[in-house]
């Protein structure tokens, strides 16, 4: 057998981590302003204000991960997420769950990609998949963005598309979505995109190869990446979720992934994203996990902000309000926690029925299997149980309501809706 020169691979890697290099620290605005933000109205929210909760899945027996929600014509919407025996297994599949409006109720999940499915699309070999992203054009056109890996960990990623135009219930084969020159690798998608005119979508990506940034990607309808925009150098910010406030300004929240105070960093563009400042730090924790936004419409509070607002692990999710300076937060209210404030184990043993009183909107016939396999799984000796609540998406629907989906300990996709009297409510508390 025949071997190359060690001197040959050494100036391979050398010439990767070069172009990567000069990537990471050369970033530019776009090439031409971006088309205006589309900004949504709602009917005005009357009435006392509603808020429901239910799980999507009844079955808790694998690694559940990384959710995502979009709306379907008549109230109906789409629920993706990604499955398996573990993050990263090659079992790993993406799933689907339909919520059909007229029934109220979600449907039983089915496969949506498969890692099969995935390499006979773009072409190649797939070894996992990961973080899928659902949205709807202004046309109605249906996408579901997804993370793959071929060689390696998640900085070896790429993102690639499936699209609908029959409302979700057909779908295109896999394409790879090309956002790098060179490799076309280190891209990964986390949080729904935003809709700017002209039909261009502007969907928030980012990168952990050789650093930990975000970008934001204009695509066309088609899946061509129009313009890529760097909203931050470094190694500390990830998973973007960003929200247009009017026509030209966007506010966005990122994970933060670095070394110094845990805290969630904030951007606003003024310029439909053409141009990022620098993160600053903000008010609310992040132990570095993701986070989600969406438009309000208020002028006193227009950014609504789920997240993870501990400083260690992911034992509390909490709902919160901000201001246009992104300086003053209100906390309004805990869609989950851990009955222990500092996220220590919670013992069970004064409360038998704690797991199965915390499951009590799983169907009554999958209750009794699904809360034993929960237990078994968070709680230690059966006792002493560690609770985690993570990943949030958020979106708004066209009647005004917003949906929240999380990972319920891995296992399960909590699915939240309330209407804006709700949450005016709320926000009117002392």
């Amino acid at each position: 057998m025949t071997h190359k020169p060690r001197y040959l691979s050494l100036l391979g890697v050398v010439v990767v981590t070069a172009v990567f290099g000069y990537a990471i620290n050369n970033s530019r605005p776009a090439s031409s302003a971006p088309p205006a933000f589309l900004i949504p109205s709602f009917e005005k929210s009357t009435g006392e204000g509603s808020y429901q909760q239910r799980f999507i899945n009844h079955k808790a027996d694998n690694f559940i991960h990384s959710p995502s929600i979009a709306e379907l014509n008549g109230g109906d919407l789409i629920a993706v997420w990604f499955e398996g025996s573990r993050e990263g297994a090659a079992d790993v599949q993406i799933m689907q769950s339909r919520f059909v409006a007229a029934e109220n109720r979600w449907t039983e999940p089915t496969v949506l990609i498969s890692r099969e499915s995935t390499a006979r699309g773009v072409g190649r070999y797939i070894r996992k998949l990961g973080n899928p992203v659902a949205a709807r054009d202004a046309n109605g056109k249906v996408f579901v963005f997804f993370v793959s890996v071929s060689v390696g960990g998640w900085a070896g990623s790429a993102i690639n598309w499936i699209a609908s135009t029959d409302d979700a219930k057909t779908w295109s084969a896999p394409k790879r979505l090309i956002t790098t020159p060179f490799f076309n690798i280190s891209t990964l998608v986390r949080n729904p995109p935003v809709l700017h005119e002209n039909g261009v979508i502007g969907l928030p990506v980012y990168h952990e190869f050789l650093g930990k940034f975000p970008e934001y990607l204009l695509i066309s309808d088609a899946g061509r990446v129009i313009d890529k925009i760097r909203m931050n150098h470094g190694t500390d910010s990830l998973q973007p979720s960003i929200a247009p406030i009017d026509s030209d300004t966007a506010m966005a929240v990122l994970r933060y992934a670095g070394d110094g105070l845990p805290r969630a960093l904030g951007q606003i563009t003024s310029n439909r994203g053409a141009q990022w400042p620098k993160p600053q730090a903000l008010a609310i924790a992040n132990p570095n996990s993701s986070l989600a936004s969406v438009a309000t419409g208020l002028v006193e509070w227009p950014l609504l902000v789920v997240a993870n607002d501990t400083e260690d692990d992911r034992y509390r999710l909490r709902m919160y309000v901000t201001d246009a300076s992104m300086r003053q937060w209100k906390m309004i209210y805990a869609p989950d926690a851990s009955p222990n404030e500092d996220g220590k184990l919670y013992n069970i043993e004064a409360d038998p029925d704690y797991i199965k009183n915390l499951m009590s909107t799983v169907s009554a016939s999958a209750m009794d299997d699904a809360a034993l396999v929960v237990k078994n799984r968070v709680c230690r000796d059966g006792k002493s149980c560690e609770l985690q609540y993570e990943y949030p998406t958020l979106i708004r629907a066209s009647n005004g309501h917003y949906h929240l989906v999380y990972a319920w300990n891995d296992m399960l996709i909590k699915h939240v809706v309330f209407d804006q009297a709700w949450l005016e409510k709320q926000i009117a508390q002392p």
